[in-house]
C-alpha cells in the first residue's frame, strides 16, 4: 500500500473525477456543506504545495501528534495494565501509521485531491464530506474544551481558587487571540512544542527529585500487569488512540512534500517517534504513581507532597502556555466555519462594518460555546477517552480504510478486501465499546 511514484501520479487524468465533484475552493448556495471547503487551519498554513523536505514533514507530523493527550496516558496504562496497555498503544500507533500511508495512496487517484475532506467527497460524495466536517468539528470542540480544563485544573491546584474563574480567564484569552492573524498564531505552535517537551522533562526529573513513593522513580509505586476491570480496559482504548488523531494533516503533508516518494518513510519515523514518546510518558507516570495516578500526570505531581515548591510553579507556567499556544489554533477552524456560514448566507448588502460586527459576534458565540461546554464536561481523562473512542477511531481507521476500499476495490485482492472489512468492523466495535464505557462510567 505504499505511495505511488510521482510519474504515476502525473499520468492521472481529470476524467477520474465524478461530475458531481467540486474543488476545495468552490462555494455554492449550500453553504452549510461548503463551509468545510476552507475549514482547516492547515490549509491556510500549507497554502503552497511542494515546499517541504522530508525532515520538515517529519517535524510537522510530530508536532501534530504529540500534544496534551500524553498527559493522560499514564491513566490509560493504569486502567489497562502493562501487558494489554502496551499492546493497545502499539496497535494504535501501527494502525494509524498504516492508514496515514493509505490516505496518501488515495490522493494519487486524482491530482486535484489535496485534503482529507477532498478524499471523502471524491470517494462517497458530498454527504460523506459533510460527515467528515461534523466529525472534525466535534474533535476540535472537545480538544478546545480539554485545553480550558487543563488550564483551570492546574491553576486551581496551585492557588485553590475556583476552577470557573480560570476557565473564564483562558476563554477570554482565546477570544482576544481569535482576532490575531493566522500568520502570527502559527508561530505559537513552536511554544507548544517546547512546552510539551519540557513537561516530559519535568515529569522525568520529578521522578528522581523524590526518593519515596508516590511520585518517585527511585522507589516505584505498585503497578499491575493486567486491567483493573473490563470497564477500565474499555476506557483505556480511547485514551491510547487520542494521541494519534491528527490524520487531517497527513494528506496535506503529502501534497506539500518536494519528494512525495519519501512520504512513507517519513510516516514511519513520525509514528515511531510519537509512539516512543507516548510510551515513555505513560510508563513514567504509571511507575511514579501507580494506581493513584490522576487524569493528568502533572496534576498528580502538583498534589503530591515533598516536591520543591518551584516544581508546581514550573508546571503551572507550562500548563498556562500550552493552552495559550494551542487553543487559538484549535478554535480558529470553527470560527472560520461560522464566518463563512453567516457571511455567505447574509442576504443584506455587504459592508465592512456589518462584516466586522458579524465576525465579532461569531467569535464571541464560539468561545462561549467552548466555555459553557467546559462547565458541563469537567473530567480531562474522560474527554480524552471520549475523543479517542468516538472520534479518533473513525478519523484514523474507519474513514481511511473505507476510502481505500471504495477507490481501489477492483484493484485489490479478495483477501485484502476481507482484511479491510475486518479492520473497519474491529475499529467500529472498539469505538462503540469505548464510547459506551465513557458515557456509562
Amino acid at each position: 500500500m505504499g505511495t505511488n511514484q510521482p510519474d504515476e501520479e502525473s499520468a492521472l487524468i481529470d476524467e477520474d473525477l465524478p461530475s458531481s465533484y467540486t474543488g476545495l475552493n468552490d462555494i455554492d448556495a449550500n453553504a452549510i456543506e461548503d463551509v468545510e471547503d476552507n475549514r482547516s487551519i492547515r490549509e491556510e498554513v500549507l497554502s503552497k504545495s511542494g515546499n517541504s523536505t522530508s525532515p520538515q514533514t517529519i517535524f510537522n507530523g510530530i508536532n501534530t501528534l504529540i500534544g496534551i493527550g500524553i498527559l493522560t496516558l499514564p491513566l490509560g496504562l493504569c486502567y489497562a495494565g502493562w501487558i494489554p496497555g502496551s499492546i493497545i498503544l502499539l496497535g494504535c500507533a501501527l494502525s494509524s501509521q498504516l492508514t496515514a500511508k493509505i490516505l496518501a495512496k488515495c490522493l494519487t487517484k486524482s491530482p486535484e485531491l489535496k485534503t482529507y475532506g477532498d478524499i471523502a467527497q471524491f470517494s462517497f460524495g458530498r454527504i460523506a464530506h459533510l460527515i467528515v466536517v461534523m466529525t472534525f468539528t466535534v474533535d476540535l470542540l472537545f480538544a478546545g474544551i480539554s485545553m480550558i480544563i487543563l488550564f483551570a485544573d492546574s491553576f486551581n491546584v496551585l492557588t485553590g481558587v475556583d476552577k470557573i474563574f480560570f476557565k473564564i480567564i483562558i476563554s477570554t484569552v482565546f477570544f482576544a487571540l481569535s482576532f490575531v492573524k493566522l500568520s502570527v498564531l502559527s508561530h505559537l505552535s513552536l511554544i507548544g512544542i517546547i512546552c510539551t517537551s519540557l513537561i516530559v522533562c519535568v515529569v522525568f526529573a520529578c521522578g528522581f527529585i523524590k526518593s519515596t513513593t508516590p511520585g518517585s522513580l527511585i522507589e516505584i509505586a505498585p503497578t499491575s500487569l493486567w486491567p483493573m476491570s473490563f470497564k477500565h480496559l474499555l476506557l483505556s482504548l480511547g485514551i491510547f488512540m487520542s494521541p494519534f488523531g491528527g490524520h487531517a494533516i497527513f494528506p496535506e503533508l503529502y501534497r506539500d512534500m518536494k519528494h512525495p516518494q519519501k512520504y512513507n518513510g517519513a510516516c514511519t519515523t513520525i509514528f515511531s517517534f510519537t509512539w516512543l514518546v507516548d510510551f515513555i510518558m505513560a510508563s513514567l507516570g504509571y511507575l511514579m504513581f501507580g494506581n493513584s495516578v490522576t487524569d493528568q500526570v502533572t496534576k498528580s505531581i502538583m498534589i503530591t507532597d515533598d516536591y520543591p515548591k518551584w516544581i508546581n510553579l514550573v508546571i503551572c507556567a507550562l500548563m498556562g502556555l500550552l493552552p495559550i499556544s494551542k487553543g487559538p489554533l484549535i478554535t480558529r477552524p470553527i470560527i472560520t466555519m461560522a464566518d463563512q456560514l453567516t457571511l455567505n448566507l447574509s442576504l443584506k448588502p455587504k459592508s465592512h462594518n456589518s462584516d466586522t460586527v458579524i465576525r465579532f459576534v461569531n467569535r464571541l458565540v464560539v468561545i462561549l460555546l467552548f466555555f459553557i461546554t467546559s462547565l458541563i464536561f469537567t473530567n480531562f481523562g474522560r474527554i480524552m477517552s471520549f475523543l479517542g473512542s468516538a472520534i479518533c477511531f473513525s478519523i484514523c481507521i474507519v474513514y481511511p480504510l473505507s476510502f481505500y476500499l471504495k477507490l481501489y476495490y477492483t484493484e485489490i485482492s479478495k483477501p485484502m478486501r476481507i482484511a479491510i472489512y475486518i479492520g473497519i468492523l474491529t475499529a467500529l466495535t472498539l469505538a462503540v465499546l469505548g464510547t459506551l464505557a465513557v458515557v456509562f462510567a
